[in-house]
């Protein structure tokens, strides 16, 4: 039973529900740090080594995102071209949200 089709598709199944759980959770803390880094001027000013490690977790996270959708891509066994569009699309949205919350701290911080 242990090599059979039904066991090797429940295991599938079992491994992309846990592949999709961790794709949110780098998700949500992402759009927390982009809020905080956006944000400063309600939440609070923050140092200049505060603002820049946020960004750089805000592209390490990005880094681990990209890691988790491609793995569940490859579990899924998608055609590479969907793929391609998939990942083209959300590195353009979170380059986007990466240099608007970069800009918006810059504006935060030294009120230009």
């Amino acid at each position: 039973m242990e090599g059979s089709d039904v066991v090797k598709d429940i295991e599938k199944k079992t491994r992309l529900a846990v592949l999709k759980r961790y794709v949110w959770m780098p998700s949500i803390l992402n759009i927390i740090l982009i809020l905080v880094v956006s944000q400063q001027k309600f939440l609070g000013k923050l140092s200049g080594l505060t603002t820049g490690l946020i960004l750089v977790s805000i592209a390490l996270n990005g880094g681990i995102i990209f890691y988790f959708s491609n793995e569940l891509s490859n579990e899924k066994g998608e055609k590479p071209e969907f793929q391609n569009k998939q990942q083209v699309k959300g590195l353009i949205i979170f380059t986007i949200l990466f240099v608007a919350s970069v800009i918006v701290g810059y504006i935060m911080k030294y009120r230009i």
